[in-house]
């Protein structure tokens, strides 16, 4: 204030209420010490223990909220990796009125496939390992779903190539899926074994889940009975895609 002079000395003390009085940023800080000789000294009031677990306390929910997130979405794949197509009801001799010829001296394999199912990659990896190992005793043939207002540019995919690049495998085109219902096939994958008299001999998928390739009881089956043994399974559930979509999942 104009007019008015203060000359402080030495050491000053104040409580809470003479720091609010000899400045507004004492009403904010509130230290407990001063030193106004000349440098100023400053410690802030200690917050209670429980205010420091509040970040902690934070961080671990977005954690758990994040770990539950993962785990939901890994359930989610799973699922949908280990849930099967649809079988139909094929009879037990190779149908009549296909336009497929079976071959005379050898066992006829037939899958149907869709050419833009991704599960489909890992069932021709399952048929190129089988032929591998069974060349000359079999006779292939991979039949892809064409939709019948689609050019046959629709159906050659990459994986059309793919099995036409498999030594012992012959590739065709399925319009409108005739043949697929002929056979009792719904799934992308459906693989049946016939026999030299066309008695079916198997029926169903070659991979144990959608898109995986390994060791699974469809292909075991197949070499067993490739090598004219008995199997221990003629049947097996088929991981794929609908064979009448027009653009699979």
């Amino acid at each position: 204030m104009a007019g008015v002079s203060v000359k402080l000395q030495g050491r000053f003390e104040p409580g809470w209420e003479d720091v609010g009085s000899l400045s507004p940023i004492g009403l904010f800080w509130a230290p407990r010490r001063m030193n106004i000789s000349g440098l100023a000294s400053v410690r802030p009031r200690k917050l209670p223990a429980w205010t420091w677990s509040l970040p902690r306390c934070a961080l671990g929910a977005a954690f758990l909220v994040w770990a539950a997130g993962v785990f939901g979405g890994f359930q989610l794949l799973w699922r949908y990796e280990a849930t099967p197509g649809p079988v139909g009801q094929m009879r037990s001799q190779w149908p009549t009125a296909t336009s497929i010829e079976p071959h005379q001296k050898l066992p006829t394999l037939v899958m149907f496939a869709h050419p833009r199912c991704p599960c489909t990659r890992a069932s021709l990896a399952q048929l190129a390992t089988l032929m591998a190992h069974n060349q000359g005793r079999v006779d292939a043939r991979v039949v892809f779903f064409q939709p019948e207002d689609a050019d046959e540019q629709w159906s050659q995919s990459d994986l059309y190539y793919t099995a036409q690049a498999i030594p012992g495998v012959s590739v065709m085109l399925d319009r409108d899926n005739v043949e697929a219902r002929r056979f009792a096939a719904k799934t992308s994958g459906y693989t049946l074994l016939f026999d030299r008299d066309g008695r079916l001999l198997f029926s169903g998928g070659i991979t144990a889940a959608r898109g995986h390739i390994g060791d699974n009881a469809g292909s075991a089956a197949l070499s067993t009975l490739l090598e004219e043994r008995a199997p221990l399974v003629r049947g097996t559930l088929v991981f794929g895609c609908p064979l009448s979509a027009s653009e699979p999942d």
